[in-house]
């Protein structure tokens, strides 16, 4: 039924209930403002899986829509470097949820705020697999418009290695296509949104993905972000018209090259920039 038709369930979920009859939610992994992450089994195939949750608090028709186009746009991006998404329902009480292959392992975030600034070699490994997925999600038409450390997964791998993987697309946009939000409505995490997203730019493409991973060099590179502010407005001016520190300050040592390639990626014109993840 349609979201807008039910109250908010107060629903508390817990180890061992089971959803769509085959299901079964084992350990919360994490909670947030919009929802919970379970680690799940599938009863029918004895495999463990994801589950995401919209929580009832934030629940409504347009949450519900993105939870939707998140699973949509997830499963059509076949890529090893895109999170696989196997599932999507709602629950008894109407909450939607995702099943997606469980990851192993640590988000780009925590590796950054544990291990501080990367070896450059290291940070080109992170940000190549990164790079082709999106150009996968490009070729389709998909700008993922919420690229940060956070929504990129290390997956340890058997044996050793990692497997890079990107996350949520809840916020994505399909170009050509009508938008989840309404016109004037800025979503994503402003430290990593390009100038057009802040200003609410209705034609946003591909390179504001290719912005936020430039942003995203530079701190792992830098171990600073590359604008600051002490409150999110002075943040906002500050990519807006402010002046970024040459990453050289930072990294004395910088091969020339990555140095041009950081700066051009997150160039406040959006013309100056690689017009494509496969460019970068």
């Amino acid at each position: 039924p349609p979201m807008g038709q039910h109250p908010p369930s107060v629903h508390k979920y817990q180890p061992g209930d089971v959803l769509l009859e085959r299901y079964q939610l084992e350990r919360q992994l994490a909670v947030g403002g919009m929802g919970e992450l379970w680690r799940a089994v599938n009863l029918a195939l004895e495999q463990p899986v994801a589950v995401k949750l919209l929580r009832s608090a934030a629940r409504n028709a347009s949450g519900a829509a993105r939870l939707l186009r998140e699973a949509r746009v997830a499963a059509r991006l076949q890529h090893r470097a895109i999170i696989r998404v196997f599932d999507a329902g709602t629950t008894a009480t109407n909450d939607p949820f995702l099943v997606m292959e469980l990851l192993e392992g640590e988000d780009a975030g925590t590796l950054l705020d544990e291990g501080g600034p990367l070896e450059a070699v290291r940070a080109v490994q992170l940000m190549i697999p990164v790079l082709s997925g999106l150009a996968v999600a490009h070729a389709q038409g998909v700008v993922h418009r919420d690229l940060k450390p956070d929504n990129i997964f290390l997956q340890a791998l058997e044996g050793g290695g990692v497997q890079v993987k990107l996350l949520d697309f809840g916020i994505s946009k399909h170009v050509g296509h009508e938008r989840l939000t309404r016109t004037g409505q800025v979503l994503g995490t402003p430290r990593y949104m390009a100038p057009e997203q802040l200003a609410a730019d209705k034609n946003l493409d591909s390179r504001v993905d290719t912005y936020a991973l430039g942003v995203i060099l530079y701190e792992a590179l830098s171990g600073n972000p590359p604008f600051l502010g002490a409150s999110p407005s002075e943040l906002v001016q500050a990519i807006l018209h402010g002046r970024v520190t040459p990453i050289r300050h930072y990294v004395p040592d910088l091969a020339p090259g990555l140095e041009v390639v950081v700066h051009r990626a997150m160039a406040r014109a959006r013309d100056a920039r690689y017009e494509s993840a496969r460019a970068l």
